[in-house]
C-alpha cells in the first residue's frame, strides 16, 4: 500500500524553504548539512556534502513555461550548487501515447531543458511507464515531483513503491506546484485564439 502522498513534511501547504537554504541555522558537524557562514549583512552557504547529491525528475516538458522553471529551480536548491539535477525526458512515442497530443520533438525539448541553468543533464525516459530502469541508471538521492501529484497515484504512474524507493535509499520529495500555469492551460488558451 502506498503512503498518503501528502502526509509528510514535503506536502503541499506544509512546504518551507529547505533547511540548507535558511541562513539562520547554526553550523553542523553532520557532513550532509551545509555550514552557514554569516558575513555582515549577508549569509553565505557552504556545502560539506561528501559527494554531490543527485536529484531525478521526469516529464514531457512539451511546452516549457515558468512553472517548469520554478520547479527546476527548487530542484537545484535541494541538491545545492555542487549537486546535479537530472531530467528524464519522455520520448515522443510515450508523450503521444500518454498525453495524446502532438508535441515538440524530443531533441527540441531536450535542447530547451539543457538551456535552463537549473538542469545539469537530460536522459531519455526510454522505459516509459516503468521508470525504475531510468531511475536506477541515474542513481539519485532524491526523486522530485510537483504537489499536483498529491491527489493522484504517483507510485502507480511510475511503477514503483515506497518500499522500492527505501531499498534504493531514494527520498521522494514533493515540490510546490505553480498554480495557474500548465501545458494544458497553454494549449487551451491557444485553441481559443
Amino acid at each position: 500500500m502506498s503512503p498518503s502522498h501528502c502526509s509528510n513534511e514535503y506536502a503541499a501547504g506544509d512546504y518551507v524553504e529547505p533547511w540548507w537554504v535558511r541562513p539562520w541555522l547554526p553550523p553542523s558537524t553532520d557532513p550532509w548539512v551545509p555550514d552557514v557562514v554569516t558575513n555582515p549583512g549577508t549569509a553565505t552557504i557552504t556545502y560539506n556534502y561528501p559527494n554531490p547529491r543527485i536529484l531525478y525528475t521526469g516529464g514531457s516538458f512539451d511546452l516549457f513555461h515558468y512553472g517548469h522553471v520554478n520547479f527546476l529551480r527548487a530542484c537545484k536548491k535541494i541538491v545545492g550548487p555542487e549537486g546535479k539535477v537530472v531530467v528524464a525526458l519522455n520520448t515522443d512515442e510515450f508523450v503521444h501515447r500518454y498525453k495524446k497530443v502532438d508535441c515538440f520533438p524530443y531533441d527540441g525539448r531536450r535542447s530547451v531543458l539543457l538551456s535552463c541553468e537549473y538542469v545539469d543533464e537530460v536522459v531519455p525516459n526510454e522505459s516509459a511507464e516503468d521508470s525504475k530502469p531510468t531511475i536506477l541508471s541515474v542513481n539519485p538521492d532524491f526523486v522530485a515531483i510537483g504537489t499536483d501529484w498529491c491527489k493522484r497515484d504517483y507510485y502507480a504512474q511510475m511503477n514503483f513503491t515506497q518500499e522500492w524507493l527505501d531499498e534504493q535509499n531514494i527520498t521522494l520529495i514533493y515540490i510546490p506546484y505553480t498554480e495557474g500555469i500548465s501545458s494544458s492551460i497553454i494549449r487551451d488558451q491557444l485553441e481559443r485564439l
